[in-house]
């Protein structure tokens, strides 16, 4: 399962996909998105099997500021 969003800064959608999603037994779960806050992308590392970003700038507020 592969999990996309347009951007990550707090995490708390994609933290939300995430659990309900590992309920469902997936045989891998990826984050993916284009940009997201450092210590975020960090704590996603942990909680799916593979995370994947391109981009992690220093200052990230939100995907829509």
């Amino acid at each position: 399962m592969i999990l996309v969003d347009d951007g990550m800064a707090t995490g708390s959608s994609m933290r939300v996909a995430v659990v309900a999603l590992r309920k469902r037994q997936p045989a891998r779960l990826i984050v993916a998105v284009p940009a997201g806050a450092p210590e975020t992308c960090s704590e996603f590392r942990a909680e799916a099997d593979e995370a994947v970003y391109a981009t992690t700038p220093e200052w990230f507020a939100g995907v829509g500021k």
